[in-house]
Order: C-alpha cells, then structure tokens, then sequence
C-alpha cells in the first residue's frame, strides 16, 4: 500500500506530483509515498496536460523499481503507462527533475538576455547575441540522440528476450526487474549468449 498525499510543497510549476522514495535509517527497508499537486484533489486534470490517474501510474511505475538506482531506463518503463503516444515516445527524454531544472533556467537567463540586450542597446545587439539560442539547441539535440540511442537498446533487448521466453507477455515483466547493464548487456546478444547468460545469472539470484 502507497500513501498519497495532496500538497505543493517542493513541486515545480511544471510538475503535477511525484513519488518519494526513503529510508529512515540505514537499517529500515526502503519505503514510499506519492505526492500529488493540491488541485488534483478536486479536480482529474493539471493544466489540462496531467490526468491524475495517470500520474499515480506513472508515479507507481517508479515505486515498484524503488531498491533500484537505475537511471537510463526507468523512465521508459514509467512512460509505458501514459494513453499518450507522444508521451510514451519522448517522456523519457529527460532523466531527472535536475535535467529539467537546468534546462528551464537555460531558456529563463536566455529570454533574460534577449529582451535586457533589446531594451538596452537596440536590435543589432540583441542580432549579436544570437549564438547563445545554441545552448538550448545543443541541449535538445543531445537528450534527443541519447533517447534514440537508449530506445534503441531498450528495444533490442526486448526482442532479443521475446525470442528466448516461451511467453512474449513477461518479456516487460522480465525487463521490469532487469538494471540498467542487464538492459545494455541484453541488447547485444545473440540468442546462445542470452540463454548462457540466464542460466549463469539464474545460480547467482
């Protein structure tokens, strides 16, 4: 069972809940609750973007894998649940809320520039300082090359392990509890080398 509690505290703007997840001391299993924005107590949807269900699944997604300190992939298995195809394709760009942060306050100190440098000096300073827009190109275009490379392996992996499991419905099931490397290391087998690597890893966990 997974507490949820409605409150803004700590949530950006842009973020309609989140999972924490904790120990209270070192000795204490790992444990979990969900936050949600305070609106979405009365109301099913956040800006017109976040559907509550689908952030508690979203959220779920992330609590499941909570022993975990997996990065790469674990936005990809939270996305699986939106109704969104857009959402399922690019929702993993971003890694972590830090990654989100920073790219926000990018564009803030760029829109900052841009109109102190038209009020100040004129058109021809604000034309001058146009290079700066490529920070937030670069930025974009390097989370987009990552998320093609990472969908990339994520896929190979599942259809290296739907051809080795006699049942193609626990192939997500399977990869639910697979880290990062195991994901990475999958992607890249052949069938023989995936069977003797099941079996190897099947003595030790």
């Amino acid at each position: 069972w997974i507490p949820i509690y409605f409150s803004n505290y700590r949530l950006s703007p842009w973020h309609g809940g989140c999972a924490w997840i904790f120990q209270m001391t070192d000795s204490t299993p790992t444990a979990a609750l969900l936050q949600l924005r305070q609106s979405l107590k009365r109301s099913p949807k956040y800006l017109g973007i976040y559907d509550r269900d689908e952030l508690v699944a979203h959220e779920l997604a992330h609590v499941g894998r909570m022993t975990f300190e997996e990065p790469k992939y674990e936005e990809f298995f939270a996305y699986r649940t939106s109704p969104s195809a857009f959402r399922r394709c690019f929702g993993p760009i971003v890694q972590s809320s830090f990654e989100s942060m920073l790219f926000v306050l990018v564009l803030s100190m760029i829109v900052f520039v841009d109109v102190f440098l038209l009020i100040a000096y004129g058109y021809g300073a604000y034309l001058s300082a146009s290079w700066l827009k490529l920070i937030s190109i670069s930025m974009i275009l390097f989370a987009l090359v990552r998320l093609w490379i990472r969908r990339y392996r994520f896929n190979q992996c599942y259809s290296s392990l739907k051809e080795v499991l006699s049942d193609s419905t626990d192939v997500l099931k399977v990869m639910y509890r697979m880290t990062d490397e195991e994901i990475s290391q999958f992607s890249k087998m052949d069938q023989k080398e995936l069977r003797a690597c099941i079996l190897e890893k099947s003595k030790k966990s």
